[in-house]
């Protein structure tokens, strides 16, 4: 039995003993007894909640949590395309999209560009998620993405008094949540230039719907929709990837150039080139929203667009949501879906899917025990 422990006695064997002997929180609350009274650093677990409410006047070292954020993932949305033959025949580039081997990378590009393709032609790609809004290439091999504005305030001030003095004051709008600004992507290339093929079609076919060459889709016609723009977002997550802790987004985003000239240069000092190990593309942007929640409803209402069983009167008949502790086993499957209250990152899957992983996950767990 260890014996009662006074409040000025910070001797660690004694604390070792208490935590072996009474658990984790006897020994916590006798290490934050002596840091309060001995040494005015406030207890570890509340030093948050201290920093905030009352001020440090001892001035002693706190220990505090540093922020520690992992820099998360950024989501790319689909464009809406008109891919039909009847338009791929218009043009000879096009027409080389017009394929009936789904696995390799023409089929890939034309059914991205057109999520209804699948369902008008019957033809689906197995390399595309049609219930899936976004690109997962993006997202799984951008390096880097810069170019976010800091917002810088407008400020206006009254004419200078008879003694000099004058009075400053916020005149009108911050002008990066208005004007347009760039932002420069750079993603790592995979064999057969999937992405960066991808962007110079999505590129290609914007200017030649814009000349009138291939006519949108009726309901992107009537809405005088721009199908061409795309969206990007930015989760800024905790050290688990659990929970967003900082989000923004560029509202719409126009590719401004593709850098596919580079795979026709030559070099007779090597073998392999080695010039698109990683490519830049760069975007004209509107709509700046740094930690606007609208913003994430409508990440939500996007996911619900394209695959309406996620909506939140429905989602959890058909959808199963993948616990912390098995995402590492059905890693490359499920749709994301942000809790608005909790801000958590969550990803659902089919019930038969999940239960497929589930039980994969088990039996691998039983047979290295």
């Amino acid at each position: 039995m260890v014996d009662p422990v006074k409040v000025n006695d910070i001797n660690i064997d004694v604390t070792l003993a208490m935590a072996r002997e009474k658990g984790f929180e006897n020994s916590r609350k006798q290490l934050d007894a002596i840091l309060t009274t001995q040494f005015g650093t406030g207890p570890l677990k509340a030093s948050t909640h201290a920093l905030l409410r009352g001020f440090n006047h001892r001035q002693t070292a706190v220990s505090y949590e540093w922020q520690r954020a992992l820099f998360g993932y950024t989501f790319f949305t689909r464009p809406t395309y008109n891919m039909s033959v009847a338009n791929c025949y218009m043009d000879r580039r096009l027409a080389h999209l017009v394929t009936k081997d789904k696995f390799n990378v023409v089929s890939w590009i034309r059914h991205m560009l057109d999520p209804e393709l699948s369902a008008t032609e019957g033809n689906p790609c197995p390399l595309v998620d049609d219930l899936n809004p976004w690109v997962p290439l993006f997202t799984n091999t951008i390096q880097s993405i810069s170019g976010w504005p800091s917002l810088n305030a407008s400020i206006g001030s009254t004419a200078p008094s008879h003694y000099g003095d004058k009075t400053s004051f916020y005149d009108g709008n911050i002008k990066e949540l208005k004007q347009t600004f760039n932002l420069s992507a750079s993603f790592q290339h995979m064999a057969g230039k999937f992405g960066l093929m991808l962007f110079f079609y999505w590129m290609y076919i914007g200017h030649l719907q814009q000349q009138g060459y291939i006519p949108p889709r009726f309901v992107d016609m009537a809405e005088s929709s721009k199908n061409y723009d795309m969206r990007i977002i930015r989760f800024e997550m905790d050290p688990f990837k659990r929970y967003i802790t900082d989000w923004t987004a560029a509202g719409t985003a126009l590719i401004q150039s593709v850098p596919i000239g580079d795979n026709y240069l030559f070099e007779a000092t090597g073998v392999f080139s080695t010039v698109h190990d990683q490519y830049t593309i760069p975007f004209e942007c509107q709509h700046y929203a740094p930690a606007d929640p609208r913003i994430l409803k409508e990440f939500n209402d996007l996911t619900v667009k394209f695959n309406p069983k996620m909506a939140d009167g429905t989602r959890s008949q058909y959808y199963q949501m993948i616990p912390p502790e098995l995402l590492n086993a059905m890693n490359f499957d499920g749709y994301p879906w942000v809790d608005l209250r909790t801000k958590e990152l969550q990803w659902w899957l089919p019930p038969e899917k999940y239960i497929e992983y589930r039980n994969t996950y088990e039996r691998v767990k039983e047979s290295l025990k």
